[in-house]
């Protein structure tokens, strides 16, 4: 199981695809890398539907500030 809180970084993501390309299992990705099985079949997801460019981290957009810079 991953550690909590612990977010995996791009390349990581971008590894985890190529060695399910070369024919690794989803399960075995996500022991070497130290993540969650869903993880490992989210980002293929992505990555199918986007392409590399789709695993990128995105940062959230947070609610507004209230107060002004000055």
């Amino acid at each position: 199981m991953a550690r909590k809180g612990r977010r995996a970084t791009f390349e990581e993501k971008v590894f985890a695809i190529r060695l399910l390309e070369q024919g690794a299992s989803p399960d075995r990705v996500a022991e070497v890398l130290d993540v969650g099985r869903e993880s490992v079949f989210r980002w293929k997801r992505q990555a199918q539907e986007g392409g590399v460019k789709a695993l990128r981290i995105k940062k959230a957009p947070g609610r507004p500030r209230r107060l002004s810079p000055g």
